[in-house]
């Protein structure tokens, strides 16, 4: 509930924060076996991924060259993980159909 808060506080422009604080529920919600809430933080995860990693990489990597592609590549990269995970989740459920399809998206995210 605490977390829920906290999430409601931090302003949306904020992804970096947020996609480390719907991180943090779903680990929470997977060690409570809260499938469909946890599933739930990675979705928000994947539609932050892109702000975040630009917000990463603007602070960490400010005057570096090939910033673009540096973004793209983390991004991808994330998107990855995080289907993944949801991949894992899902198996855990037993919806084998979605998680074929979490994986597949997984794979195309990385090639």
């Amino acid at each position: 509930d605490v977390l829920f808060e906290l999430r409601e506080r931090i302003p949306k422009e904020d992804a970096l924060w947020l996609t480390g604080l719907d991180n943090a529920l779903a680990n929470m919600f997977l060690r409570q076996s809260r499938w469909r809430l946890a599933l739930g933080s990675y979705d928000r995860i994947l539609e932050l991924i892109p702000a975040a990693t630009k917000q990463y990489v603007q602070f960490k990597y400010a005057g570096a060259e090939n910033v673009e592609q540096l973004e793209e590549c983390l991004v991808e990269a994330h998107r990855c993980e995080i289907l993944s995970r949801q991949g894992r989740t899902l198996l855990q459920v037993g919806a084998l159909p979605q998680v074929a399809s979490a994986f597949e998206a997984a794979a195309e995210a990385w090639n």
